[in-house]
Formats: C-alpha cells, structure tokens, sequence
C-alpha cells in the first residue's frame, strides 16, 4: 500500500499488521501499525503496545481498559520499573488542585495534601522494613510506630462486624503467646495458660510470706508532677516476682545482631542519643502477675482463719 502524505490529515492510506507493520524499522519485523481504530508499536514480529480509537494506551496488550494500561505475563515480572540517576525517585498523582506521591530515597515515603506546607509525610518504610506513620523521625526500637497529634481521634481502631471475635493474635517462635479477644461490649485479654504447654506443676505454699516482702508505694511520675497514684517499683517487685516484670534495673540500649551499625561501632556498644547520652530502656510491670500470689496468700490467710474460729469456737464451748 502506498503512503500519501497531506498537510491536512499527515499520514494516510497506510495499515499493516504485527508481521508487516506499515511503516518499517530496520527489518519487516519491527515499526509501526495503522488501523482503521488504533495504532500499534510492533517490534520483533510482536504487537508491543496499542492506542486504540478512545485514545486508551496499552503496553503489553492490544485492548487497553484505561488511559494507560500496563501488562506484563509471566510470574516474578515487574511491569513498571521506576529508576532516576540520582537514588531518589517521585510518583505524583494529582487532581486539579491537590494530590499525593510516593517519594523514594532509601526509604519509601506515602506523602498526602502535596499543595500543603510541609508535605507531610503520612507513612514511611524505613530502609530495613520499620514503619512508621505521622512522622519523618526514624525508629531502631521497634517495627512500627505510630506517632501524632491524634486528639480526641484514637490513634488504632480494630473493628469486626462480628458480635465476638478474636482481634489480635500473639504468637512467637515458640508457639501461641496470647490473644484479644472481643465480645459484646467487653475485651479479654488472655495470655496463654493450657495446661498442655506446662510442666512441673506444683502449689504456691509460701504466699504470705511472699506477699509481705511486696512494698506497695505512693508516688507521681515525672511527666504528671500533680498525680499520685499507688503502685509498685519495678525492680523491689522483680525480686520477689521476676515473671511480672520485664526489662532489667537500670538498663540502656545496645547495638544488637542484625542491626545496621554506625562505623566504629560493634554488637554490644551502649546506643547514644544526639547529645551523647546513653538511652534508658524502663522497666515494666504486668500487675496481673501478681494475681497467682495474691490467691494464694489470701488462701493460707483464710485457712489461718478458720482455723482460729475453729479454736475460739471450742474454747467458747468448753473444749480443748
């Protein structure tokens, strides 16, 4: 077919197919097709890419559904590759007159409201997988961390359409560890007790004894100067109940295994903030701990006093 070329409508009276395109590259495989509807892009005897009569775009098919459709068979294939010389890269998506991006320099950034002061970053994956959200710091301590001014919004909702349900399952290495569940209008929070995951069951006979060596205390944090409240101090209860408290007296931070180290620095160093302090880990107390003994020690007390009105009852009867 021959190709007429008029200053009105350019290029026409051409077609061709993915075998012979129209218009030809260096060989009769590769160049470009024109059809009554679309015009494909044909490279190695292949249609590669098609925009077809509504002006939809299609890379890797030849019926594209939307303004720009990417498909690429094959398990493990990526069909978009973003890269830029520079180790940071952009993804816009706008409206008329606001939009988000996806922004990449090491760690992936999810920036919304760009027309903003500030872009604020709403989510971010750190370069070793941490996740953060409502905040450009970065994190060692954890996997995720959610921080913000959240008001009177709550910072996690976990919502089930359910009457009851399991919300938050707790496994480790070892097994299941424990689990919130919801029911109604109340929440259980239970940690693992089967009799099957324990061994060397004996009874708790020393209870009184233990519980008096507890020194309950009258105190204020240091961030509620006004508030006293009644409690424990970690490490006077560790003694006396170690499996209620988790952290050890005094500790800080260390560089551990798998962590990415700062030059000079080796597994074991104490961490140090930006003024070169070391970084305190607080000690924590689950007060539910302290249940088994309190149970116990209110039994012996109980016992002891049966006992005596068992007593006073026969020293009141006359009997010895």
């Amino acid at each position: 077919m021959a190709i007429e070329i008029n200053g009105d409508t350019g290029i026409s009276g051409v077609n061709g197919s993915a075998t012979t395109p129209a218009i030809q590259g260096t060989d009769t495989n590769t160049g470009l097709s024109f059809g009554t509807d679309e015009v494909n892009i044909v490279t190695g005897g292949s249609t590669r890419a098609t925009m077809d009569a509504s002006g939809e775009f299609g890379i890797g098919t030849t019926t594209p559904d939307a303004p720009l459709h990417v498909y690429k068979a094959g398990d493990g294939q990526t069909p978009v590759h973003f890269q830029t010389g520079n180790g940071n890269g952009h993804l816009y998506f706008y409206n008329d007159s606001d939009g988000f991006s996806i922004d990449s320099g090491g760690d992936l950034r999810f920036v919304t409201n760009r027309s903003a002061s500030g872009t604020p970053t709403r989510f971010k994956f750190q370069n070793d997988g941490r996740m953060l959200y409502g905040t450009e710091g970065s994190i060692s301590d954890c996997r995720i961390n959610l921080k913000g001014d959240f008001g009177n919004n709550r910072g996690v909702c976990i919502e089930t359409n359910q009457s009851s349900a399991d919300m938050v399952l707790l496994r480790t290495s070892s097994g299941h560890a424990g689990i919130i569940s919801s029911s109604g209008t109340s929440t259980t929070y239970g940690t693992s007790s089967d009799y099957r995951l324990k061994e060397n069951i004996t009874l708790v006979t020393d209870g009184i004894t233990r519980l008096q060596q507890l020194q309950p205390k009258r105190f204020n944090f240091l961030a509620e100067p006004s508030k006293t409240v009644d409690g424990f101090i970690a490490h006077e209860v560790q003694a006396v109940v170690p499996e209620a408290i988790t952290g050890e007296k005094d500790g800080i931070e260390v560089w551990r295994e798998g962590q990415e180290l700062p030059d000079g620095v080796s597994v074991g160093d104490n961490k140090l903030d930006e003024d070169g302090n070391t970084i305190p880990v607080y000690q924590c107390i689950d007060q539910s701990k302290l249940v088994p003994l309190l149970t116990a020690a209110l039994q012996e007390a109980i016992g002891k006093i049966e006992t005596l009105e068992i007593r006073v009852a026969q020293l009141e009867g006359g009997t010895n």
